[in-house]
């Protein structure tokens, strides 16, 4: 995480290391999503979604027992790996977020960090109605996601631009609805991987919410510092407008 504060020219001069774009959530977003998690000191947090484990492991720091689901099991895989050693209070599983294998009133905080675009409404609707249940009454739930203009915005200013961080291409709507977009990712070595997202808005995660017991509880916007759009035009130009949204809720 981003522990200390840069001068100007400093953080000019940590974003001009190309391998630091791709870090964006780690820097920017995902250390604000923690927070929104309040204190964790000996509270049971769910990382569902928990890819390699950078959020279970920043929980773990930070006094909680952490489990991490993910669907994949190289990501599991990769995220024991990344353990420090063999702890009991840090447990990784393969699984889906739409079917959380964890007793009712389990935990006192879930988390679930950019994940949700990744999925379609059913299974966003399942994801709410898993953690509504496995929360204990007054646990806390943050979710995050890309504000959904980034893949008009996006896909627009790099179409076709091999050199781009992420596009978006392929627009439809999805049979629900929501629109989707093909997702092109292109790591520090011009490796490419292709997803399928989901554009939901904060309008549409609220609805599904609200089938719960869950209570929305606030709604925070991160826009990218101008020294970070300076550096990368083209992120100015297409995330001029709050980049990331947090949505927090209680049980």
């Amino acid at each position: 995480m981003l522990r200390s504060s840069f001068s100007r020219e400093g953080e000019k001069e940590f974003w001009a290391d190309r391998s630091r774009p791709r870090l964006v959530g780690d820097y920017l977003n995902r250390p604000k999503v923690i927070a929104c998690a309040g204190s964790l000191e000996g509270r049971r947090a769910l990382d569902a979604g928990c890819g390699s484990g950078y959020v279970a492991r920043e929980l773990f720091r930070n006094g909680a027992q952490v489990w991490g689901i993910d669907r994949d099991q190289e990501m599991i895989c990769e995220a024991k790996r990344l353990m420090s050693a063999k702890n009991t209070s840090l447990v990784y599983q393969p699984g889906k977020i739409e079917c959380l294998p964890y007793n009712d009133e389990f935990f006192d905080v879930a988390i679930c960090v950019s994940v949700l675009p990744y999925n379609d409404v059913m299974v966003v609707d399942a994801f709410f109605e898993g953690i509504a249940r496995v929360l204990k009454p007054g646990g806390r739930c943050v979710v995050s996601l890309a504000h959904p203009d980034m893949y008009h915005l996006a896909g627009s200013e790099s179409a076709g631009e091999k050199s781009a961080w992420l596009r978006f291409s392929s627009h439809r709507i999805s049979c629900e609805g929501t629109p989707m977009y093909t997702q092109e990712y292109f790591d520090i070595d011009g490796n490419s991987s292709v997803q399928e997202i989901y554009a939901h808005t904060e309008e549409s995660l609220l609805i599904s919410a609200h089938r719960t017991c869950l209570t929305h509880t606030a709604s925070k916007a991160i826009e990218y510092p101008k020294v970070l759009t300076e550096q990368y035009p083209r992120w100015g130009s297409a995330w001029s407008y709050p980049a990331y949204l947090i949505l927090e809720f209680e049980k």
